[in-house]
C-alpha cells in the first residue's frame, strides 16, 4: 500500500523520523509529501499543501470565505481534499501523561500547553488529530452565512460523514499551528472550527466543563493560489 511504499520516506518536519509512525500517523506538513511521492511514481501533477490559519489582518467572517473558496476550487477541479484536523481543550489541570499535546514532544520551544486565564487553573492543550478526505462542500456561501457544510470519507469508518465548519467570534480560544521540531506555535483565535458529531478526537472522555472543540488546521489539494 502507500504508507509501506512511502511511509518510510524521511519526514520534514521531524529529523531522523519517516513520514509515518504507527505511533502518529503522518505529521500535517508530511502529507503532500507523502501524496505527492505517490503522484510523481504515476507521472500524476503535485498537490499543494496550505494551513488554514487566519493571516495578519484577516477577520474571521474572512478567513472561512477564503477557507470554503479554497476548499471548493479543489473539488471542482475533481479533486477531493485531504483536510487535517485536531482538536484542544481547556483542562482544568495539568494534562497527564497520553492525555495532551501532540503525540510525542510538542517541538521547539513551544509549551504543549498554554494558560487560559482566569479564576481557574486551566491550559489548553492539544488532545489528538485525525485526516479526512473532504468531498463536498456549497459551491455559493452568502455573506449572511457563518459557516458551511462540508462532507467527507472517515477513515476510521470507511464511510460518508457530515459536519459544519464555521467561524468562531463569540469566544476566544487557542490552538496549535506546525508539528514536529519546527514551526510549533500557539495562536489566538486562529482557524476555523468544524463541529462534527460523528467524530471523537479523544474529546468524549474529558469532563463536561473541560471546553473542547476541533479546528480545520491543514488542507491537501489542487490550490494554485495557496503560499
Amino acid at each position: 500500500g502507500m504508507l509501506a511504499t512511502f511511509g518510510g520516506l524521511p519526514s520534514q518536519v521531524d529529523a531522523g523520523k519517516p513520514l509515518y509512525g504507527d505511533d502518529v500517523g503522518v505529521k500535517a506538513d508530511d502529507i503532500p509529501v507523502l501524496f505527492n511521492a505517490l503522484l510523481a511514481a504515476h507521472n500524476q501533477a503535485p498537490l499543494a499543501g496550505t494551513y488554514l490559519d487566519r493571516r495578519d489582518g484577516e477577520s474571521a467572517a474572512a478567513l472561512l470565505r477564503r477557507v470554503h473558496a479554497l476548499l471548493r476550487t479543489s473539488l471542482e477541479a475533481g479533486i477531493p481534499v485531504v483536510a487535517s484536523i485536531r482538536s484542544f481543550a481547556a483542562l482544568r489541570a495539568a494534562p497527564a501523561a497520553g492525555r495532551g499535546g501532540e503525540p510525542g514532544k510538542a517541538g521547539g520551544n513551544a509549551p504543549a500547553t498554554v494558560p487560559v486565564g482566569g479564576p481557574e487553573e486551566f491550559s489548553w492543550s492539544g488532545i489528538g488529530a485525525h485526516v479526512v478526505l473532504i468531498v463536498a462542500v456549497p459551491r455559493v456561501l452568502e455573506t449572511w452565512q457563518g459557516g458551511f457544510a462540508v462532507r467527507y470519507a472517515d477513515p476510521w469508518i470507511g464511510a460518508l460523514a457530515e459536519g459544519y465548519v464555521r467561524s468562531e467570534e463569540r469566544r476566544g480560544f487557542m490552538a496549535v499551528k506546525g508539528a514536529g521540531e519546527t514551526g510549533f506555535a500557539w495562536k489566538d483565535n486562529a482557524f476555523v472550527q468544524l463541529d462534527a458529531p460523528g467524530l471523537d478526537l479523544g474529546t468524549s472522555r474529558l469532563p463536561w466543563y473541560e471546553r473542547s472543540f476541533f479546528t480545520l488546521n491543514y488542507a491537501v489539494g489542487r490550490f494554485p493560489n495557496a503560499p
